[in-house]
């Protein structure tokens, strides 16, 4: 798998992630475009793409969380037919390795706290790729899901704990600056 990532907004590469986006995220759980573009220009993100045989197989938008020293995965995506053939999982272990040179210690998630087949699917892919789920819930009050945070510290300096509540004020601080005005 060849792992592009970008910092700046890119038109030809976003092409290419945008499908991968669409089909994996419904309307109200993904952030409109004209944000994204925005965050990019605030350098707030980064996209990742994971290429096979040429084409876009998973895509990832993520943010840095100072606070932690952590990368926050705010979305991810692997192409339908690429599912449940190690792609996802090959390309988190890129993605922490990145992360690593990036000298960030450790890497979140965001986790549907739902009960159902698929949320306990996910959980289960996130704690295959070494992510630790922690108990509190927390509740947004701009999409209808509640969430769990899920971490995985990549060294030992890691500063990301079992303690979802203190996770979760990172993760809404990004999403604040997402959303800001000017």
């Amino acid at each position: 798998m060849k792992i592009i990532t970008t910092a700046q907004w890119d038109d030809k590469l976003w092409r290419e992630a945008e499908p991968l986006y669409n089909e994996a995220f419904p309307d109200h759980g993904r952030k409109p475009i004209p944000i994204i573009r925005q965050m990019f220009q605030r350098k707030l993100c980064f996209l990742h793409l994971g290429i096979v045989e040429n084409k876009a197989a998973v895509m990832a938008i993520t943010g840095e969380l100072p606070s932690v020293r952590a990368l926050l995965i705010d979305y991810i995506a692997v192409r339908h037919d690429c599912r449940g053939q190690g792609t996802g999982r090959l390309f988190i272990e890129e993605l922490k390795d990145w992360t690593r040179e990036e000298g960030l210690s450790g890497m979140l998630i965001e986790a549907e706290a739902g009960d159902g087949p698929g949320h306990r699917s996910r959980r289960r892919f996130w704690e295959a790729c070494g992510f630790h789920l922690t108990e509190y819930v927390h509740e947004y009050s701009w999409v209808p899901e509640r969430y769990q945070a899920m971490y995985v510290n990549l060294s030992p300096e890691g500063k990301l704990v079992d303690d979802g509540r203190l996770l979760f004020e990172s993760i809404t601080d990004f999403h604040k600056r997402s959303y800001r005005r000017t």
